[in-house]
């Protein structure tokens, strides 16, 4: 038994006797890789991707390309991460699935998952037929994220799910309010949604400060939202 092979033993030894309680993420994001990659030390990598990425959260949100831009990262352990990420999303969908959410309830959900991201990312919540939450997904937001890009992914996932409508939440990394560009995103993705039969109810942006939605803002009769603190979008 190798120096690597010892060390590997140990984590899992420790993982399983203490049920992960106590072990970091870069020791878990270590016993995730030791599948994709049986015979490398796999430490300096793990170190690399909560590097990059700044938390488990935002690697599992990762794209597969963006993973495989990390050396050390191929085809097997960008598959091994989406998945990881697609059983998170699953779980989390099967916990409000059948729930009726209120506008309040979209806020919450969304403020929970996106206020406070290391990174950009985006949350969609996929409404079924009877207008109950289907599924929950999240993802990474591209460089330049386009419209007829984001909603061909939109519609793709919710033929999948069979929904006709959701929420899309973008969660901000940093401080500021809804950049021009996320307004025009906002009307061009409902556009292109429409044309594939699906309805965009609102798309939000949230940050550090400020829940925003953009759609209904765009609406003199959207729904108004406010946070705790009293603040609400800015006219």
């Amino acid at each position: 038994m190798g120096e690597h092979d010892g060390h590997r033993e140990r984590l899992r030894t420790r993982f399983l006797a203490s049920g992960g309680e106590g072990v970091t993420d870069a020791e878990l994001l270590e016993l995730a890789l030791f599948v994709s990659i049986p015979r490398r030390d796999v430490r300096p990598l793990a170190e690399s991707l909560l590097r990059r990425f700044g938390s488990l959260t935002a690697i599992f949100d990762a794209s597969a390309a963006e993973l495989c831009e990390i050396a050390g990262v191929g085809e097997h352990s960008a598959l091994l991460l989406g998945i990881l990420g697609c059983c998170r999303d699953m779980a989390r969908s099967r916990g409000l699935a059948g729930t009726r959410l209120t506008g309040r309830g979209i806020r919450d959900l969304l403020l929970a998952n996106l206020r406070g991201a290391e990174r950009d990312k985006y949350l969609a919540v996929y409404l079924g037929q009877d207008g109950t939450v289907a599924a929950l997904r999240s993802s990474s937001v591209p460089e330049r994220p386009d419209s007829a890009g984001l909603a061909a992914v939109i519609a793709n996932q919710a033929r999948l799910i069979g929904s006709s409508a959701l929420y899309l939440g973008r969660g901000l990394g940093g401080p500021g309010g809804v950049p021009d560009m996320d307004l025009s995103l906002a009307i061009g993705l409902k556009r292109e949604l429409e044309r594939a039969g699906i309805v965009l109810r609102d798309y939000i942006v949230v940050t550090p400060t400020d829940y925003l939605p953009t759609v209904s803002r765009l609406s003199p009769n959207g729904p108004s939202f406010r946070l705790p603190d009293g603040r609400g979008p800015k006219p």
